[in-house]
């Protein structure tokens, strides 16, 4: 135990001072009690460890949250006595300042134990800049190249600056000055004021509720609390940011979108019993994060709240320290001091930051994820790439939203996102890939592309209702629609086109789906049939892309693995 004390205060020290950026990956399992005795936290809440359940399959219901924390500063606590097994660390981090407890049991700190050591994204991109300021070749491409990893890594700030410098150079020709020309009209676009709202708007009647807009936007909220407004007014900037992002993605493939005739509609609902009302009404349309695009009324219906399976217990828990009297909203204040109306030793401080830490993750990562991930399907189906009056394939409906989306937190996998990203790598599909490529879990790339056209995973997944087959649905569409977008962008742009000349309102089997995507990629013969052979042909060449595509954190690969093979021996 002190043996094991010392390296991790060793450890500490020594990324404390580095110029690596530091992240701590937090795991709570709320189906296990603290090593800490913590009978009563405050006066009245008893930490007890929540029931698992299990579904049909026999396999346990996850009740492990996973959060990842950057910091700037980690100083171990040595001169206070803690229990075996557990550690005590002064985080510094951009909310402020948190004791993070952990127990290695109920909170752990994964992988292995130990904090990561990471360049951030920042601190990437620096790089990336200092290396083109001293390079030789400072052609327009190579700024174009910058600017690209800068947006798609949520370095907004950045990017402009690097696309005031493409502007400045005035390339004449090939794709920066394609870029140069969209990313201009673009912007320009953009500022265009706005009206009208769309449609949507009535459901302010049904909700009764209040709405705010923004430029493009307009947000219909049915909470009452006095803080309801700041609320949507957070929620439009995060509408708003990734619309700007995902219009300049495509700009810089040379593609000037056209803008927004009307406002967007958004509603966000506050209480979960509601919010699942509404999901049921609109015939439980698949969750991706906390949220669903109603394509029929074109609308974006959110989550105040959390609403997947793992977040309910410790929100539960969290509701129970707030109901104790802990102020969580600012207790990770340098200015925060223990109320005198709390008796609490100073383990039960550290427990009640720690979970405001893990609460704080959790809320921005579920608002990030659920607004790239519908809002983004919501421009899709605007700008008619995911026609409204079509029944498209699941897996295009996915997997073109999820290539602009930072996901949640998987619980299957324990994979997350350490910062936002569009049209990055999925910190989540990638992982899961390279997974069951090492576990030679993937099938042959021939077969697999007929299952992801044809919709197969995805009729798996809803038949058997089945959580794992859905992850795999999910990840063979993001990765095809991630090799797509990448190398044959104009064929998924004709692939669209295809499908919308489809009969409006009918279903279609995989055959009439396939036979769009074979003419939209050139794969048919004279006569109008499939071409096997250059289908064939494709889904190698889709497979070698994504089997060279690098994991940005190789840590996640590792517990993704881990936790594969800890279900296994599990369902021996």
């Amino acid at each position: 135990m002190i043996r094991s004390m010392f390296a991790w205060v060793a450890f500490l020290g020594v990324a404390a001072g580095a110029a690596q950026a530091n992240y701590f990956m937090i795991k709570v399992n709320m189906g296990l009690k603290p090593n800490v005795k913590l009978e009563k936290v405050g006066e009245n809440i008893e930490v007890k460890p929540i029931v698992v359940e299990k579904d049909k399959s026999g396999r346990e219901k996850p009740l492990t949250v996973v959060v990842f924390v950057e910091y700037t500063k980690a100083t171990p606590v040595t001169n206070f006595p803690l229990p075996a097994g557990c550690f005590l660390t002064e985080l510094q981090h951009k909310w402020g300042r948190t004791y993070l407890l952990t127990d290695g049991k109920h909170i752990q700190i994964g992988p292995e134990g130990k904090p990561i050591v990471r360049p951030t994204v920042a601190q990437r991109y620096a790089t990336k800049r200092q290396d083109l300021n001293i390079a030789k070749d400072k052609s327009p491409q190579k700024y174009l190249e910058l600017a690209e990893y800068a947006l798609t890594n949520g370095l907004h700030t950045q990017f402009l600056s690097d696309m005031t410098d493409l502007i400045k150079m005035d390339p004449k020709e090939g794709p920066a000055a394609a870029a140069v020309k969209a990313y201009k009209k673009v912007q320009e676009d953009l500022k265009k004021p706005i009206a009208t709202d769309d449609l949507g708007i009535a459901w302010k009647d049904q909700v009764d509720g209040k709405v705010d807009r923004s430029e493009h936007y307009a947000l219909i909220y049915d909470s009452k609390s006095p803080a309801a407004n700041v609320e949507s007014r957070a929620r439009l900037a995060r509408l708003e940011r990734n619309l700007e992002t995902f219009y300049y993605w495509w700009a810089l493939k040379g593609k000037a979108l056209p803008p927004p005739e009307r406002r967007l509609v958004a509603v966000l609902i506050e209480e979960p019993a509601n919010f699942k009302i509404n999901h049921r009404a609109f015939d439980a349309v698949p969750l991706v994060a906390d949220g669903f695009y109603a394509r029929r009324d074109n609308l974006v219906v959110l989550s105040t709240n959390r609403v997947d399976g793992p977040s309910d217990p410790i929100y539960r828990r969290i509701t129970e320290l707030i109901q104790g009297g802990w102020d969580l909203k600012n207790i990770m204040s340098p200015k925060w001091k223990l109320p005198a109306t709390i008796k609490a030793s100073p383990l039960e401080v550290a427990y009640a930051q720690t979970m405001a830490l893990v609460k704080k993750c959790l809320d921005e990562e579920s608002e990030i994820a659920t607004t790239s991930h519908q809002g983004s399907r919501q421009l899709l189906a605007s700008l008619g790439m995911l026609p409204r009056a079509v029944e498209m394939p699941e897996w295009i409906q996915f997997g073109l939203p999820a290539f602009f989306e930072t996901p949640k937190f998987d619980p299957l996998i324990h994979t997350g996102a350490f910062w936002p990203t569009t049209g990055a790598p999925s910190w989540t599909y990638l992982v899961q890939w390279k997974v069951w490529e090492q576990e030679k879990q993937l099938e042959e790339p021939e077969k697999a592309i007929r299952n992801v056209l044809e919709d197969t995973y995805f009729d798996r997944a809803t038949i058997d209702k089945d959580d794992v087959l859905l992850l795999r649905a999910r990840t063979m569409a993001w990765s095809l629609t991630y090799y797509l977008m990448e190398r044959q962008l104009d064929g998924l742009l004709r692939y669209s086109e295809e499908l919308s000349k489809l009969p409006r309102d009918l279903e279609f089997d995989g055959a009439v789906h396939l036979a769009c995507f074979a003419r939209a990629f050139k794969l048919a013969n004279p006569d109008g049939t499939l071409d096997d052979a250059k289908l064939d042909a494709l889904a190698r060449e889709w497979y070698k892309f994504i089997a060279i595509t690098p994991v940005q954190m190789p840590e996640l690969l590792q517990e993704a693995t881990r936790q594969l093979r800890d279900r296994k021996e599990r369902m021996k």
